[in-house]
């Protein structure tokens, strides 16, 4: 997370299947004007659930935005989505 990130309600906009793809994506909206934070960013194991019996997401990186960015957040990635290897 940016030191400039907003504080208070965030709300999750991409489950990303590894830790790389939630930094390619948290790229993407802060390159945007769109500050963003990665929950378990810090975490030894991000993107593993290591909760016992857990309702939440399960496995992956969430990558969350202040709840007034959502929508244009949610366009953004509608409009780029991740490409994968460079290559293709």
């Amino acid at each position: 997370m940016t030191d400039d990130a907003p504080k208070g309600e965030f709300t999750i906009v991409h489950q990303a299947a590894t830790p790389g793809e939630a930094l390619v994506i948290r790229d993407l909206l802060e390159s945007n004007g769109i500050p963003c934070m990665i929950p378990d960013e810090n975490s030894p194991f991000p993107g593993v659930d290591l909760t016992p019996f857990s309702t939440a997401s399960g496995a992956g990186c969430d990558v969350a935005v202040a709840a007034g960015d959502v929508e244009r957040a949610k366009a953004l990635l509608a409009v780029q989505p991740p490409q994968g290897d460079a290559s293709e």
